[in-house]
């Protein structure tokens, strides 16, 4: 016995499994705190003369509830007919410098992991809580994406340059949706700008799904814990205005310095998404025709195909299913220093470049984008390696946040064995057929053992399990009546059995 971890519903164990189970480094070296210690939270005037200072525009924060790092801040003006949005993000790079004990320790990660109730983060506290987050009425450095758009969505122009901000308010998504519903706020410069955003939102998203990009309306889970430390619920986020708009302006700011990268040649540093593979498009079809989906007139030859396979399916009574289908039919994104474009954004460039607090990509983005800025070549030692690795770590920080909210839905299912639920057949595979509860927001398995006294047989084709005697079936989409039979939070497993 080595250590004892303490209860399943303890503060924080389910994320100190996924630490251990999935080597989380969870420490800062003693060379990287003490130089972190260090860094002046004061900007000297010399820093502040070599940009180009924005503290009197008015620039605002729009995060979650319980973001404690901020490293973008937005603001929108018009100029005639046109929008000119500036997307400061948080200048990491100046206080984090190549192969320092900071910029090593950062690579070891790739990324922060954000879990229920706390957070294993990128850079030491020092930084991405207090000098590069971009706290209201602080001085900060900032690198700026600044780009005028059309009012067709169109981005006519963009610039890059470095700048010094004050950002005047910290809002939350719920602060913005009253504010842009209620068309009042104290400071009219900020109100005026969240108006010209709430505008300009829109006509980038319509933009971008007339050019093919995949806009899908899923819904991220919250944890709800009780002060035992037990699950009390598992909210779907309800999605706002706000939180679109901060999406497009951040997704503009990376397409910005997606096409910017391309003048780095060798030490470009992109965000690639390629084509679904044959094997996925294939179950994908199956799947749909099993929802009574057409896809006949459907190639699948690009991204216009799914575009519009999510609009002529809004109004279907398994809308959701649907989507979810899509989505899992598509493969990962990961980072490359070759040009080979974004299939979900119909892209032929794009990049990370809006969260260097939080992703070691966007951080080596800045610093390439810096070093144009400056007339010098950026050079990174073996770019191909170093985005491999981080494209790795960003999927083991992947795997450990679904795995512990995984662990979340476990411990509330725990006091659910022996209830009943109806539930929504969401995949059918050889072994048995797994059922969403969406009254839970969690998924179980029926084990094709647990189907009935019969002999049942897969369909791959129809995506069915079918009885050989009885002749019943179970088809993908369907309702279903089940009882939770067993929870194991060890082996993240619900298991159902059918009613």
């Amino acid at each position: 016995l080595l250590e004892i971890w303490g209860f399943p519903q303890d503060f924080g164990i389910e994320a100190k499994v996924q630490i251990f189970l999935h080597e989380l480094p969870n420490y800062f070296g003693s060379d990287a705190l003490k130089l972190a210690e260090k860094m002046d939270s004061k900007i000297s005037h010399q820093e502040i003369n070599k940009r180009q200072d924005l503290r009197k525009e008015s620039f605002v924060t729009i995060d979650g509830e319980d973001a404690k790092d901020f490293d973008d801040a937005v603001y929108c003006k018009k100029i005639r007919e046109k929008f000119n949005l500036k997307v400061a993000i948080a200048d990491v790079s100046h206080y984090v410098k190549e192969e320092s004990s900071i910029d090593i320790a950062a690579r070891d990660r790739g990324t922060s992991v954000y879990f229920p109730r706390m957070v294993v983060p990128m850079l030491p506290e020092k930084l991405s809580n207090d000098l590069c987050s971009l706290r209201p009425k602080r001085d900060r450095l900032v690198l700026v994406c600044d780009m005028l758009i059309n009012d067709s969505g169109r981005i006519e122009k963009y610039r890059f340059f470095e700048a010094v901000i004050e950002s005047k308010a910290r809002f939350t998504y719920q602060q913005v949706e009253e504010i842009l519903r209620s068309q009042c706020y104290e400071n009219q410069l900020v109100l005026e700008s969240l108006k010209n955003l709430a505008k300009l939102h829109k006509k980038f998203r319509a933009r971008r799904v007339s050019k093919g990009a995949l806009v899908f309306q899923t819904k991220e889970v919250s944890v709800k814990f009780k002060e035992d430390g037990c699950v009390e619920a598992l909210r779907s986020l309800e999605t706002l205005t706000s939180h679109r708009i901060i999406e497009e302006c951040m997704l503009a700011a990376n397409i910005c310095a997606g096409e910017f990268m391309q003048t780095s040649q060798n030490n470009a540093i992109y965000r690639v998404h390629e084509f679904p593979t044959l094997l996925k498009l294939d179950r994908l079809k199956r799947e749909l025709m099993a929802l009574g989906i057409k896809t006949s007139g459907f190639e699948f030859a690009n991204s216009n195909d799914f575009v519009n396979l999510v609009r002529n399916s809004c109004n279907h009574k398994h809308n959701n299913l649907i989507q979810l289908l899509l989505m899992q039919s598509l493969e990962r994104a990961f980072y490359s220093n070759k040009k080979l474009g974004h299939f979900g954004l119909a892209l032929e460039v794009y990049t990370h470049f809006t969260s260097p607090i939080r992703r070691y990509p966007d951080l080596m983005c800045h610093r390439v984008i810096k070093a144009r800025l400056e007339n010098r070549t950026p050079i990174i030692d073996e770019i191909d390696i170093l985005l491999e690795l981080v494209s790795r770590l960003e999927r083991r920080g992947d795997m450990a946040m679904r795995d512990a909210l995984t662990w979340c839905k476990c411990i509330y299912m725990r006091d659910k064995i022996g209830k009943t639920f109806v539930g929504k057949i969401s995949s059918v595979r050889e072994f048995g057929i797994f059922v969403f509860l969406e009254e839970c927001n969690v998924d179980g398995l029926i084990h094709i053992s647990n189907l009935g006294n019969d002999y049942f047989i897969f369909n791959e084709d129809l995506c069915t399990i079918r009885g050989e005697t009885s002749n019943e079936s179970f088809v993908l989409g369907d309702e279903i009546i089940i009882k939770v039979s067993k929870v194991s939070i060890e082996k993240n497993q619900i298991d159902f059995v059918l009613v």
